[in-house]
């Protein structure tokens, strides 16, 4: 067994937001959780070449990543939310972006997410606000999984954006060539530089993050 301290990041307020995203605000960085089952790790050495949309990391230079090595990521939603329509839709567009190393399966209803839930990423109301938080490795920065939650129905554009938060995208400037750069993008779905950056990240041909 492997005690991993975790961190929650990003919980960050998406609506309507042009300014900068503020810096990490750990919710608790004292939370634990018991490893168990299948459990690998990666190596991700310095940023990937290539890189068109920026990704996330956190203090020391870690960059947040997916771990390839433990399957496809789960994408669930809670039963309570209404607006389910759109996390399938753009979640089968983000699927197209991850071919390759990493894939994301479609959209199905579930329970809460569990603080020691593997490789999965959770939609949730919570009528605080629109944000997206992450639980990691702090030493590695695997991603163990990820909640994001809306105050209500969102438009296409912004859901896009979440997920993309979700996957590990940081902010674009590039109106034209990623989702990234909500709320000005004039995209509705993942664009070239996003899929460049991911397919840098999670392969193919090669994976980045060695396992």
């Amino acid at each position: 067994m492997r005690r991993a301290a975790l961190l929650a990041l990003w919980c960050l307020t998406a609506c309507g937001r042009s300014e900068p995203i503020p810096p990490v605000r750990p919710l608790d960085s004292t939370m634990t959780i018991e490893d168990g089952g299948v459990y690998c790790r990666s190596a991700c050495p310095g940023l990937p070449p290539g890189l068109k949309t920026p990704l996330l990391r956190v203090q020391g230079g870690v960059i947040l990543h997916w771990p390839a090595c433990e399957g496809c990521l789960r994408l669930t939603v809670d039963r309570r939310l209404s607006d389910f329509t759109s996390v399938k839709f753009e979640g089968n567009a983000w699927d197209v972006t991850l071919a390759g190393g990493l894939c994301l399966e479609e959209a199905q209803f579930d329970d809460d997410l569990p603080e020691n839930a593997r490789q999965r990423i959770h939609v949730k109301i919570d009528p605080r606000g629109n944000s997206v938080t992450h639980r990691f490795e702090v030493d590695t920065g695997i991603i163990r999984n990820a909640e994001i939650t809306l105050s209500g129905s969102v438009s296409a554009k912004e859901m896009s954006f979440l997920l993309g938060r979700a996957l590990g995208l940081d902010k674009s400037t590039d109106q034209i060539n990623s989702i990234m750069s909500f709320p000005n993008s004039q995209r509705t779905s993942p664009g070239e530089n996003d899929q460049t950056s991911l397919r840098a990240l999670y392969g193919p041909p090669a994976l980045w993050c060695t396992n």
